[in-house]
């Protein structure tokens, strides 16, 4: 099953509460295949927030906007409560790149288990970045 087929049918059975039935024949696949993208604990994203800052400190925030901005990366459940929330991140930093570093950092708080998923939810990067046993 393509990465692209299991982020629909978790857009489907999370964003549209579709049942697993319904999921099951619109994409062709068994009840068990239908549940494992539901195995992860929440999904991952980062925002853009303009950032004002000495122009000599500039260049690192200046990402894909043409103008400074801070990357602020935010974890919620499926219940849409944000878990975790990183900001000041320079404008050109890759949210896998801020996700890594809330990883390697304890002192960042980020809960997790071993073993636990999370979906990167953007549409800058290809659905391959899908987070499997940190």
């Amino acid at each position: 099953m393509s990465v692209c087929e299991e982020l629909g049918m978790f857009l489907m059975l999370c964003a549209h509460g579709a049942g697993n039935r319904l999921v099951q024949e619109i994409f062709q696949h068994s009840g068990e295949t239908i549940h494992r993208p539901l195995d992860c604990i929440g999904a991952l994203d980062g925002t853009h927030v303009k950032a004002r800052l000495p122009q000599s400190q500039e260049i690192p925030y200046i990402g894909c906007k043409g103008y400074p901005t801070q990357n602020i990366l935010v974890v919620v459940d499926f219940n849409m409560c944000f878990i975790f929330a990183w900001a000041g991140w320079e404008g050109a930093a890759h949210d896998n790149r801020i996700f890594g570093e809330a990883l390697r950092r304890p002192e960042r708080y980020f809960s997790h288990l071993s073993g636990d998923k999370y979906y990167l939810v953007d549409a800058g990067y290809s659905h391959k970045e899908k987070y499997g046993s940190i």
